[in-house]
């Protein structure tokens, strides 16, 4: 039993490290538009800060992970402060900069450890409270907005170099003093989607039948515009602006399009026959949205007497 127990709890290590590193690649790449030494700057301060709240505080793998995504967030808003206010800051300048604020933040929960590891024990810390948000995002949001005066006083490179480390040193010197605050947020973040994916996993059926539903009647619909098109002497559809039949996966893909309402406009019905067709799916699609909806908020209400009265609970 112990044995088995601990395999589930590797299991769920390697998990949540192979999410928060991929995460960190898969943004980090994305922002920087190829492989550069942010990308190294992103997995080793994902990895540092995992290491830190799984080993240092108890409890501290879902806050590790929920961590890893508050860094993909900094990362996303740090290379866009970069390029906007300090586009001419060096490469190592760039390695610096985004490591300041991290490495303040874990010195700073490192340093209030005995606080961070209180907050964790207590029962307390199952209610979400973002009051503490503003305690350290405001400073931030302020260096923030004082960056963008920087272009506007036209510095040379090495002042504007300088310019953004010293911003991101104030900003590695406020979560580093607020490092416990910036915890609770991150369990508070991390409580919210704990929550929300349990109440996913809850509707999986009926979201599955919905989902069913929802595939039938798409190709359901792209079987008729398909037949329709084959059926008349001339084309009812335009398709990048001419005038031909239709293939059947641009049925369905222009089903699809329909009944998620988008309308793209690469496919357009011209013919009356298609145009009602069109009409109708809409229609239906809003009615199995309608009623889809209301089945989900049905379940999500009995759902929870139904376990209750499993457990045996009033």
């Amino acid at each position: 039993m112990e044995i088995a127990r601990r395999h589930r709890l590797d299991g769920a290590l390697w998990r949540a490290l192979g999410f928060s590193v991929g995460l960190a690649l898969l943004v980090s790449t994305a922002a920087t538009g190829g492989f550069e030494g942010l990308n190294v700057a992103a997995v080793v301060s994902t990895l540092a800060g995992f290491a830190t709240f799984h080993l240092a505080f108890p409890r501290g793998l879902h806050i590790a992970v929920a961590q890893a995504a508050m860094q993909a967030v900094y990362l996303c808003t740090f290379v866009f402060f970069r390029d906007s206010n300090f586009a001419r800051a060096t490469p190592l300048q760039a390695w610096i900069g985004f490591m300041l604020p991290v490495l303040g933040f874990l010195c700073g929960a490192l340093a209030q450890s005995e606080r961070i590891r209180r907050l964790l024990a207590t029962e307390g810390v199952r209610h979400v409270r973002f009051n503490h948000l503003l305690r350290w995002s405001a400073p931030v949001a302020l260096v923030g907005a004082l960056s963008f005066l920087v272009p506007d006083l036209h510095p040379d490179a090495r002042a504007e170099g300088f310019a953004f480390l010293a911003a991101m040193a104030a900003i590695a010197l406020i979560v580093g003093f607020a490092a416990r605050d910036v915890v609770v947020f991150i369990i508070d973040t991390s409580l919210v989607f704990e929550a929300f994916f349990e109440r996913i996993i809850h509707l999986a059926i009926p979201a599955f039948a919905f989902l069913t539903l929802w595939t039938l009647l798409a190709i359901g619909y792209a079987c008729l515009y398909r037949l329709a098109d084959m059926a008349t002497a001339d084309p009812l559809f335009t398709i990048s602006g001419q005038a031909r039949r239709i293939e059947f996966a641009e049925a369905l893909y222009f089903s699809v399009v329909t009944l998620a309402t988008v309308g793209y406009g690469d496919i357009a019905p011209v013919a009356p026959l298609a145009r009602l067709l069109a009409v109708a799916q809409m229609i239906s699609g809003l009615l199995l949205l309608l009623f889809g909806v209301n089945e989900l908020i049905r379940h999500a209400e009995t759902a929870p007497r139904h376990r209750r009265s499993d457990h045996g609970d009033p």
